[in-house]
């Protein structure tokens, strides 16, 4: 079966299998919609592949998006991905759009199914929980977690608050993010960091007036919202803060009508508990890996 590009005719089907999936794709999700609607990425952004499950096009086994920044990113059938021979296919098409994939993100087994085609050498591989919250019926009965910590206001941030609250960002940029912090630049980071707070929900926390913590959407798809970006000063840490910062995160996301989905490191355990205590509940591996070297798929 070969691969086809997909085009607005096409995204009946697309978001067919995407619809039971989304919870594990919303990073690809968030970037075939506008306003809710799907809608395929400019041209020069990137291209969305699909793999059809027949010859007459019903059905769909995979889903891949290239983007033209390097990141990959995989979604294939749980019982029926794509064989290797196909995924190779797939890659010698996308060389004759963009030169190079300097990240995979997905479910673990589709990231390392790509990675098996792409033939590469990973420098760096992190793994984590994919993790969704339980629905309201799940969770009634629970207690809820009170916490009083004196001074401390946590409220929606503008791209105006983006300055006063960089050197939080910044320190979770380095801490959980970037692979080199020396390449860690400043300018584009803050410009990254203001865009955020303008177009996703961002949340911060303050004691008095020092910005303490952060929390907030990084994917707004279309049931589904993705939490990232958590991150406390480590002086501030275990006083409950990161919770009632993601307490105000989700209640935004409710407001939307949408559900929550997010990752965390597995060697995290204070961050799993966490977002377990908050009625989150594993359901698959995640990774994110950065190829070192790219040889040709069909080398």
């Amino acid at each position: 079966m070969n691969w086809k590009k997909a085009g607005q005719q096409d995204l009946p089907r697309i978001m067919e299998f995407l619809a039971p999936r989304e919870y594990r794709a919303a990073t690809l999700a968030s970037r075939i919609q506008e306003y809710g609607i799907p809608k395929l990425p400019p041209k020069k952004s990137g291209s969305l592949w699909y793999l059809p499950e027949t010859e007459d096009n019903k059905g769909i086994r995979g889903l891949v998006l290239f983007c033209s920044n390097g990141l990959y990113l995989p979604l294939f059938h749980e019982t029926h991905p794509p064989r290797y021979d196909e995924l190779q296919d797939l890659l010698l098409r996308f060389r004759k759009e963009y030169r190079a994939i300097y990240c995979l993100l997905g479910r673990e087994e589709d990231v390392r199914l790509s990675e098996e085609a792409l033939r590469c050498t990973v420098s760096e591989r992190k793994l984590f929980y994919l993790m969704t919250r339980k629905l309201a019926e799940e969770v009634e009965g629970e207690k809820e977690k009170r916490i009083t910590i004196p001074r401390l206001s946590v409220r929606r941030l503008s791209a105006d608050d983006a300055e006063h609250f960089f050197p939080v960002e910044r320190a979770y940029q380095i801490e959980e993010v970037v692979t080199d912090p020396r390449l860690y630049n400043d300018e584009a980071g803050l410009i990254h960091f203001r865009n955020q707070c303008r177009r996703q929900l961002i949340f911060g926390a303050m004691v008095g007036k020092i910005p303490v913590a952060k929390a907030g959407t990084n994917a707004i798809a279309f049931r589904y919202c993705q939490i990232g970006g958590v991150y406390t000063r480590p002086e501030y840490r275990g006083m409950g803060i990161a919770y009632q910062t993601l307490k105000r995160v989700m209640a935004a996301v409710a407001s939307r009508g949408q559900y929550e989905t997010l990752y965390v490191r597995r060697d995290n355990e204070a961050a799993v508990a966490l977002y377990r205590s908050l009625g989150f509940r594993t359901r698959c591996s995640y990774a994110i890996t950065y190829p070192l070297i790219q040889r040709s798929a069909g080398a």
